[in-house]
């Protein structure tokens, strides 16, 4: 029994170390102007998400509805929770709730975003029906929804997510990304 836990620890020792250098070395593509990009400006404007108003948050708050929750004891911060191409659903839903509730029973405002909220639909495939730039503009929009909640410090809000999710996360702090959200937004406001 001993020797099958050694064996295991080491496994997973090499596997924790091989991952965690792949990941250094690791070269996520710029999407920019890939997939449909901006180009889908009318489409992809009425995809805009909505945040609820914020509301006080419990371990068994609900996941949908791109809720914004406030915990007992505010600690200044702010979490959001970023959905995979899936978007939240029954098989998952459980997993988002013990996300929220952790990082609510620490202090944290959280904004748990469904990616694939109605009218929206799953983005996953080769065939994706959203752009990249759709998913980096989400995270900027519960951003700014976030950061609307009186006790928050802006440069303590942070970002989680789950496959896309975290893709769209990571992508938001590239430069180029952040500029043609910018862009999107100003077309936005023009129209």
């Amino acid at each position: 029994m001993i020797i099958l836990i050694r064996s295991l620890s080491i496994l997973l020792l090499f596997l924790f170390t091989y991952n965690s250098s792949y990941a250094k070395t690791m070269k996520i593509p710029n999407y920019g102007e890939g997939g449909s990009s901006f180009n889908k400006t009318v489409t992809e404007q009425t995809a805009d998400l909505d945040f609820k108003t914020p509301e006080e948050g419990f371990v068994n708050s609900s996941a949908t509805g791109n809720p914004i929750y406030l915990p007992k004891k505010l600690n200044g911060s702010a979490v959001i929770i970023l959905s995979s191409c899936g978007g939240i659903h029954f098989k998952n839903i459980t997993d988002y709730k013990r996300w929220n509730a952790l990082f609510l029973l620490q202090g944290y405002v959280t904004a748990v975003v469904n990616t694939s909220a109605y009218p929206r639909k799953k983005n996953c495939g080769r065939n994706k029906p959203h752009s990249p730039s759709r998913g980096v503009k989400d995270v900027y929009d519960a951003t700014r929804a976030v950061s609307k909640v009186q006790g928050i410090d802006k440069n303590k809000i942070f970002v989680i997510g789950f496959s896309l999710g975290a893709m769209n996360g990571a992508k938001s702090i590239w430069s180029n990304n952040v500029n043609l959200a910018l862009k999107k937004e100003k077309l936005f406001q023009q129209e």
